[in-house]
């Protein structure tokens, strides 16, 4: 039995960066949706890290998600916010809801 591939956290983000923006997302989401991902195997949760990256390119590439979402607030308080997110991933969603 081999042992497993290993691969530098960094050269993981460097790989998946790219991906994201062939399939059109801006940088600065492609930055984010590739840390949530990394960070997700960092923290031993693989189901919810790289491995997603294909399923988000076919999610992308059949229409079902937007690359380039314009989302919008509904509500605003100031202690939580209502955002709808255009169909654009959560991981970039989810910073931009925070940040409002």
């Amino acid at each position: 039995m081999t042992a497993p591939l290993r691969f530098r956290a960094d050269h993981i983000h460097e790989f998946c960066c790219p991906v994201l923006e062939k399939l059109s997302l801006p940088r600065k989401d492609a930055e984010q949706v590739s840390d949530c991902l990394l960070q997700a195997d960092l923290r031993g949760v693989d189901s919810h890290g790289v491995i997603r990256l294909p399923v988000y390119a076919g999610r992308i590439q059949k229409g079902v998600v937007n690359p380039r979402p314009k989302p919008r607030i509904i509500s605003a308080h100031p202690a939580a916010a209502l955002l709808k997110g255009d169909n654009g991933l959560g991981a970039a969603l989810g910073s931009r809801a925070m940040d409002i």
